[in-house]
């Protein structure tokens, strides 16, 4: 999820499509976590229908560049 946000998928539909085999429930239920624990910021849009982005905090930022270093890591192993 982080990982889509990043790469400018930030709509909860877009998210369910990008990540397979996770159901709206679980995306819904880790989307509330992730912003409760301020990695990422929901705007809504006071839209017919209504929109819902989300966007990566600067604490989410950081938790990116550790994860792309870990990564960066791992591939030299």
């Amino acid at each position: 999820m982080i990982d889509a946000v990043q790469r400018g998928i930030n709509r909860p539909g877009a998210m369910e499509r990008e990540i397979k085999g996770i159901s709206s429930k679980v995306l819904s239920e880790r989307l509330k976590k992730l912003t409760l624990f301020k990695v990422l910021e929901r705007q809504e849009y006071p839209e017919i229908p209504p929109r819902v982005e989300y966007a990566l905090t600067a604490r989410g930022q950081k938790l990116v560049s550790l994860i792309d270093a870990i990564n960066r890591l791992a591939k030299d192993w």
